[in-house]
């Protein structure tokens, strides 16, 4: 392994992947739990409906 690949390793981790992929959502933090919202498929106007929710101590998603 690299030594740059460790290091993000180390700094950032590997986490579940989204079950949305999108661009531009909102994030916010709350207790422990990441809140994604909104964005878009695509960059510049796309939106959509979705939200999820992130608890890292299992990563688990739900919707």
């Amino acid at each position: 392994m690299k030594m740059n690949d460790m290091i993000q390793q180390m700094m950032f981790g590997n986490e579940a992947p989204m079950p949305t992929a999108r661009h531009g959502l909102g994030v916010a933090t709350y207790d422990g739990t990441i809140y994604k919202i909104g964005g878009g498929p695509t960059p510049r106007l796309t939106t959509c409906a979705n939200y999820e929710i992130f608890q890292p101590n299992n990563q688990i998603f739900e919707r």
